[in-house]
């Protein structure tokens, strides 16, 4: 069982690692060079998530796997989820009344138009 009792060593062990990862990414967004292009510790993490996932992945334990696969499904999608509220309150007061109805179009075509596709596809 993934966070069992038994597990308990390998899970943290896991969880350490990838609190190594987001600190290596929040200590890089400090260089002037990402400052610069307004790259935040977010999109870095994913950067080098995606570099352990392509290259690492397979040097590390496989007792590990459980918490890191637990940290790439909830907690990077929790982050990302927080991060697009604080762009979201930020920006709607600059964008105003009809830049939140230019998005709200948007994003409920793109929901309608990935269902039907999706619909169509389940129906052939």
């Amino acid at each position: 069982m993934a966070f069992s009792i038994e597990n308990r060593a390998n899970t943290l062990n896991g969880l350490l690692f990838v609190a190594l990862l987001a600190m290596a990414a929040t200590y890089l967004s400090e260089f002037s060079l990402f400052k610069q292009l307004a790259i935040s510790p977010l999109i870095i993490s994913i950067v080098l998530g995606m570099l352990y996932g392509n290259s690492l992945r397979h040097k590390f334990p496989d007792e590990w796997q459980i918490s890191l696969l637990f940290s790439t499904k909830t907690l990077l999608r929790l982050g990302i989820v927080l991060y697009g509220f604080r762009l979201t309150f930020q920006y709607v007061i600059q964008v105003g009344v009809a830049g939140v109805a230019v998005s709200f179009i948007m994003v409920t075509t793109t929901f309608i138009l990935g269902s039907l596709g999706w619909y169509k596809a389940i129906k052939t």
